[in-house]
């Protein structure tokens, strides 16, 4: 079972996602590379209910906000994928992530 995946598929996340189904484990860590509001939206509504945890880098954000960016990333952590909260800390600490 995968524990980390960079999906980068040009439009296609949440079908990406959607295919998954179950395969994700609740260890998983996920980056996507987001090309669309449509896109963001799909796999943030596919991340909630599988019960990952979202977090969006400072150009998601930005992206949210106004003009879309080119390929912002969105990261997500299943529901036992950072149970101490390193991996979160540790992409804020880079600067990866601002929430």
């Amino acid at each position: 079972m995968p524990t980390f995946l960079k999906v980068d598929v040009e439009g296609a996340e949440g079908a990406f996602l959607e295919g998954c189904g179950s395969a994700l484990p609740p260890t998983a860590r996920v980056v996507v590379a987001v090309h669309s509001a449509a896109a963001d939206r799909r796999c943030s509504d596919w991340f909630e209910t599988h019960g990952f945890v979202q977090m969006s880098s400072p150009a998601l954000r930005r992206s949210r906000e106004g003009t879309w960016q080119s390929d912002p990333d969105l990261y997500a952590f299943g529901p036992a994928a950072d149970p101490d909260g390193a991996a979160r800390r540790e992409l804020r600490r880079s600067g990866a992530i601002d929430n």
